[in-house]
C-alpha cells in the first residue's frame, strides 16, 4: 500500500520520516523538513539539508567553517574579507570585544581595548601615561624598557625617576 508523505518531504520511508524535502522550501535535518535549520546547522542550498558546522561555531553561513557567532569561551575573529572563524583567544594586534577580536589601533601590538596599549611594535614606546605608542618620548619622561615613563615633578627632563637633566620654566637645577 502507498502513503502519502507529509506536505513538506518530497519522498520518504512513511509518514513521519522524511529522505528529501521539497526544495527552495525547506531543508531535510534527522528525517524532518524545517524551513530553519537548528543552531549548528547551516542551510546546504546545494542539497537542501541542515549541515553541521565545524565547532566551536555555534552558528554558521555558507560553509561549516564560517562562523557567524562561537560557542563560549571563543572568540569570533575575521579570517578574510568574508569568513570568520572561531579561536580561543586574540592574537597580538587585537584584543577582545563582544565576543570576538577587534583590531588594535596601529602601532599598538597588544591593548586591551581599540586605543589602549599594553605593548607596541618595534620602533615605537609605550607611553605610559597615555597608553599610546610614540616614536619617542616627550619632555618630561624618560625611556626604561621601550616605556616613556613620567620624570618627577618638577624635572622637564630626567634620565630616570630621580635624577633630573633639566628642569620646568622658572626653576633651576641644583
Amino acid at each position: 500500500m502507498c502513503l502519502q508523505c507529509s506536505s513538506s518531504c518530497s519522498s520518504c520511508i512513511n509518514s513521519m520520516h522524511c529522505t528529501g524535502c521539497i526544495p527552495q522550501r525547506t531543508y531535510l535535518y534527522q528525517s524532518s523538513c524545517l524551513t530553519i535549520c537548528p543552531l549548528g546547522f547551516y542551510q546546504n542550498i546545494a542539497n537542501w539539508t541542515c549541515m553541521a558546522c565545524s565547532s566551536p561555531c555555534r552558528t554558521c553561513t555558507l560553509y561549516s567553517t564560517n562562523c557567524r557567532s562561537c560557542l563560549s569561551p571563543y572568540l569570533r575573529v575575521r579570517t578574510s574579507v568574508s569568513t570568520f572563524s572561531c579561536i580561543s583567544s586574540c592574537n597580538p594586534g587585537y584584543y577582545t570585544s563582544s565576543s570576538s577580536c577587534s583590531p588594535c589601533i596601529f602601532p599598538c601590538n597588544t591593548c586591551n581595548s581599540s586605543s589602549t596599549c599594553l605593548t607596541c611594535v618595534d620602533g615605537t614606546y609605550l607611553h605610559i601615561s597615555t597608553s599610546t605608542c610614540l616614536l619617542s618620548c616627550p619632555s618630561q619622561t624618560y625611556l626604561n624598557n621601550n616605556t616613556c615613563i613620567s620624570c618627577t615633578h618638577p624635572c622637564d627632563s630626567c634620565k630616570n625617576m630621580n635624577y633630573c637633566l633639566s628642569c620646568r620654566n622658572g626653576l633651576y637645577l641644583h
